[in-house]
């Protein structure tokens, strides 16, 4: 999903500014479309987020239950970074697999009244051949059908 440069500063919480001349620079890509505004792709700024994320130091830690000891505000930062992107691509691929679904879905009906209009014609176009079709050579003969033995006999007899 796209954003543009003040959602994209209010999701990263960096300045419109900041946002800007990294795209000026090529470090952030973004799409500008036909107003002027840019778009930028949510995984493009979670990427350059985590990128250009300063390190964080404080001075006095406490440490959590759930934390090891010895583990730095940096790690700990990097690995909330690291969790709140791989979020984001989750709901970015999730929405992905929803628009992939949903266009299956639509495929499938495509597919499934184009396969019924081939088979009714196909079915007309048998009932066509049935109609037309000769019968076997010499059925008549083999049945001994009377009406070919009569005019064989008008035949030779006349």
């Amino acid at each position: 999903m796209s954003l543009t440069l003040g959602e994209a500063s209010r999701q990263s919480g960096l300045a419109k500014s900041s946002l800007s001349k990294a795209i000026g620079k090529g470090r952030l890509s973004a799409v500008r479309l036909e107003k002027g505004v840019f778009a930028i792709d949510e995984t493009e700024l979670a990427r350059f987020v985590e990128a250009n994320a300063p390190p964080v130091r404080l001075g006095r830690v406490e440490t959590l239950p759930s934390v090891q000891s010895g583990t730095t505000i940096d790690e700990l930062v990097a690995a909330r970074v690291r969790a709140d992107v791989a979020e984001k691509m989750m709901v970015v691929l999730q929405h992905q697999l929803a628009e992939m679904t949903a266009q299956r879905d639509r495929w499938e009906v495509v597919l499934q009244a184009r396969l019924t209009e081939v088979t009714a014609q196909r079915d007309r176009w048998e009932h066509r051949f049935d109609q037309l079709k000769l019968p076997p050579a010499n059925t008549a003969v083999r049945e001994g059908n009377r009406w070919i033995r009569a005019w064989r006999w008008m035949q030779k007899t006349a």
